[in-house]
């Protein structure tokens, strides 16, 4: 603490003192603001920022300390963008409006910590004194030696000063000619024992006033004809603006367009008391005046909307205006432009649309930077936070950390505003309180949030239709009950109209419940009617959720979020109603495989003749559907629909082979369409199989007397499956048993021939078999395979096969050619001369070589032996 204010306070309790004693201020020339919170944002500078009221709250939670019914009182609430005030022992002082019991009287009103009535402004016998007849839009402000007020009489603007212990009126300047203007009073500043007003001229904040606070006297009256628009909130005081003894008055507002030549911006010079315009500039929209003057950077900061284009203006308080900021968010600053200084002034923390909260940060060339510090509310495209729609208050808590206390606008219904604790050194919320005020795009609160030097947050709930009530939040004992409210938007984050049936069956509610209140929430969503609701919920702990209506009507969607501290629930009601029908068809076989559309080359199958598909119209989408199957061609075609026509399946059995269209329609009572799906369907593949020698010739199944022979062993068949049937056929071949046999299937799979050779002797089964989409099919032959020793080992020219050349074979031969003989067992033995036939040069050939000398018979000779060029003469039974 200072010298100084440790003079202010020694005199301050001596002025106490002395009106305690006689009822009457006593001396304070230099009546100036009382700490922690004596005038609307804190201070003279518009700082909203106070070290001398320290942020004892924590993380909460937070309860309702008290309310006082100030109705029932004969009083009312603060005005709309007027603010609860204190002095330095807590005692709350505001100005009320003209409502609930003032009978239109206008009053100054306090009330202690405690929340009960200290006073109401008097004129010391006990009669209220009608500090005014219109809603002004100012603030008190409390000095050290009494507290102070605007007012009108009739219309002609007047300020009081009431003594802070009983409320009694000490004295009221006239202030006529000026006049004052519903919600258009700017709030007196007080310095060094000063009050400067500003009063009205032809309905322009142009009249400005120096009144002595100690008595009332109007000191100094100037007109500034320049200033050309009407001022609500709290004007900016900078000594020795604009030179030694030369003060700066400032305030901005809004001329209505940023393009019409009339500044929303002023600095007011004060020469002595006299006042004539400093400079005057563009500077923006803003709904109420708030200045922040910064003396670390020497500079004057405003917030605005973004309707001018940019949301921080910067003025040089002796020269005007330095240069504009359009943050990076094109988000604009409100009602309540809520802006507090940081303590070390190079930082402004900003409230914004959209629930943002920004730190500007301020470079001492007037240059603007800016960071988003926190995103309030949802993700959704109209936030439950909104703009932070009431006055904003910076404080410090033990840590040193900047803490803003500040409330949320209530955007819809199921949503109450909040007082939110927000560390913006760290980004992160310390709490939130749900006040249960809902009145959707209006102001929630009057007065504040703002918190006390009792550790108490005050703030005028203002209901819709409802009573208005004083309000004291403070840290819980426990754990409070939560809080309940959601938010529901469409798939793109857009608000959903609730009543007019716009929301159609089928599209996806978003829901989000993070306007709920409490710690350690869990979130459980329902609909009543459930029928045909599908809720998808991620985890119990995740406020938020999808809903997807498959029918059309009225629905009640509830929240119900619960803690250690209890439950608390929310009903919202939305219209839905029935969605044209979209149809969406997938036909599969049983097994939930594709069917093919035609027969081709292709790894996607046809159906097989006898086979089923699932017709499945599950993915339409439309309330109240039904579902139509049919199929063209029809003949041969069941069609089962197991749950009748709101069933979206059906199974489809085919008996024929062809090629089919599946449809479905789609119908509910807002139309039908149909969509259909193709597909093909196959009869089984039919199997035939021919083996024969690689000559063509047939080959046995046995080794029998019949003609047909065996395979010789080492010989190669040729297993031909081309009589088989059925399109796209893919073939394979097998041998059993299978050792000692080499396929070749030279074309591969679908070649219908394979050369099989067998290198063994043995009876062999050969299948082949095909297949396609249809189905498959199996055939087989049985062949026999013989050693060729077996078959051709002869000694030629013994022809009656005694094995030796003599006479008798001769004979034998001769025999069986003229005298019908018997046949020889191996022709191709009495082939003497192996010419390849039988006849009588064959028995002169063997007489010849036997008696003449002539030339023996080829081989085999003269031992048995086998003839690797067998001829068309046979040799059934081998020789030797």
């Amino acid at each position: 603490m200072t010298r100084q204010q440790a003079c202010r306070m020694g005199l301050s309790a001596l002025v106490t003192a002395a009106i305690a004693f006689s009822g009457r201020p006593g001396r304070a020339d230099q009546d100036s603001i009382e700490p922690p919170w004596g005038t609307v944002h804190h201070d003279l500078a518009g700082t909203a920022a106070s070290a001398e009221l320290p942020y004892t709250l924590g993380e909460g939670p937070m309860e309702e300390k008290w309310r006082l019914d100030v109705v029932a009182e004969g009083h009312d609430r603060a005005g709309g963008r007027s603010s609860i005030v204190f002095d330095k022992d807590g005692n709350l002082y505001w100005i009320s409006s003209t409502g609930g019991g003032t009978g239109g009287v206008v009053r100054l009103v306090s009330v202690d910590p405690s929340g009960k009535i200290r006073w109401a402004g008097n004129d010391g016998a006990g009669n209220v004194d009608p500090l005014a007849s219109i809603f002004s839009g100012a603030s008190p402000v409390v000095g050290q030696a009494r507290v102070y007020a605007l007012g009108d009489a009739g219309g002609l603007l007047t300020i009081a000063a009431y003594n802070k212990s009983t409320g009694e009126n000490l004295w009221t300047a006239d202030l006529s000619a000026s006049t004052a203007g519903f919600n258009q009073m700017l709030t007196p500043a007080l310095h060094g024992g000063k009050l400067y007003v500003v009063g009205l001229s032809d309905a322009k904040s142009r009249v400005v006033y120096r009144v002595d606070a100690e008595s009332g006297d109007v000191e100094r009256t100037s007109t500034v004809p320049e200033v050309g628009i009407a001022v609500v909130g709290q004007m900016t005081f900078v000594p020795d603006a604009f030179g030694a003894g030369l003060h700066g008055l400032y305030f901005n507002g809004d001329s209505g367009n940023g393009a019409d030549g009339v500044p929303e911006v002023y600095g007011i010079k004060l020469e002595d008391g006299e006042a004539s315009l400093g400079w005057a500039s563009e500077g923006g929209k803003a709904a109420r005046s708030h200045p922040i003057y910064s003396e670390a950077t020497g500079y004057l900061y405003t917030l605005t909307w973004s309707d001018y284009g940019a949301q921080m203006y910067v003025f040089d308080p002796a020269a005007g205006r330095v240069g504009s900021h359009a943050n990076s968010l094109a988000t604009g600053h409100g009602f309540y432009d809520v802006g507090a200084l940081e303590f070390d002034g190079t930082s402004i923390i900003a409230g914004g649309f959209d629930g943002y909260i920004l730190r500007y940060n301020l470079a001492g060339d007037g240059t603007v930077t800016d960071e988003v510090v926190y995103k309030g509310g949802t993700t959704f495209a109209m936030p439950f936070w909104g703009e932070t729609r009431v006055l904003g208050q910076l404080l410090r808590d033990a840590a040193g950390n900047s803490v803003l206390v500040t409330g949320t606008n209530s955007l819809l219904d199921c949503c109450a505003s909040h007082i939110v604790a927000l560390d913006v050194t760290n980004g992160r919320v310390l709490w939130e309180h749900g006040t249960g005020i809902v009145n959707p795009h209006q102001f929630n609160y009057a007065g504040g949030p703002i918190l006390g030097p009792d550790g108490k947050v005050y703030y005028f709930e203002r209901p819709a239709g409802g009573a208005t009530a004083l309000i004291a939040v403070g840290l819980a004992a426990a754990a409070p009950p939560p809080t309940a409210g959601f938010l529901m938007a469409n798939a793109q984050g857009a608000e959903v109209n609730l009543t007019d049936c716009l929301f159609k069956t089928g599209d996806v509610l978003r829901l989000d419940g993070s306007c709920s209140t409490g710690k350690g929430l869990t979130y459980a969503y329902d609909a009543d009617p459930s029928g045909g609701v599908a809720i998808d919920q991620v985890r119990p702990g995740d406020p938020a959720a999808e809903i997807v209506f498959g029918e059309p009507g009225t629905f009640t969607v509830r929240l119900e979020v619960s803690n250690a501290g209890g439950t608390a629930s929310c009903t919202r009601e939305i219209c839905v109603s029935g969605t044209p029908p979209r149809c969406s068809l997938q036909v599969t076989d049983s097994a939930g495989g594709p069917i093919d559309t035609t027969d081709d080359a292709d790894e996607v199958p046809c159906l097989p003749a006898g086979g089923t598909a699932i017709a499945d119209a599950s993915g339409s989408t439309g309330g109240g559907l039904g579902f139509a199957f049919t199929v063209s061609p029809s003949a041969g075609v069941s069609i089962v629909q197991a749950g009748g026509a709101a069933d979206p399946k059906a199974t489809i059995a085919f008996t024929d082979a062809g090629r089919y269209t599946v449809r479905v329609t789609v119908t509910n009572d807002q139309g039908s369409v149909p969509c259909q799906k193709i597909i093909c369907v196959k009869q089984p593949p039919t199997c035939s199989l021919q083996v024969t020698d690689s000559a063509g010739g047939p080959i046995d199944a046995a080794d029998d007397d019949d003609e047909v022979p065996c395979l010789p062993a080492g010989g190669t068949a040729i297993a031909d499956a081309s009589g088989s049937t059925g399109g796209g056929l893919e073939l394979a071949f097998a041998v059993t048993p299978p050792a000692g046999v080499t396929i070749v299937q030279a074309g591969g799979p679908g070649d219908p021939k394979a050369n099989i050779t067998f290198a063994d002797a043995g009876s062999y089964t050969i299948e082949a078999t095909v297949k396609n989409d249809g189905g498959s099919a199996a055939c087989q032959q049985t062949i026999c395979v013989k050693q060729q020793a077996l078959l051709d080992r002869f000694l030629r020219g013994d022809c009656n096969a005694d094995k030796k050349n003599d006479l008798s074979d001769a004979v034998y031969g001769l025999a069986y050619l003229f005298l019908g003989g018997p046949a020889p067992s191996c022709e191709e033995a009495c082939n003497t001369n192996g010419d390849a036939k039988l006849d009588l040069s064959d028995a002169v050939y063997e007489l010849t070589y036997l008696f003449l000398g002539g030339p023996p018979p080829d081989a085999p000779h003269p031992d048995c032996g086998d003839d690797p060029e067998l001829g068309p003469l046979s040799c059934a039974t081998p020789g030797c």
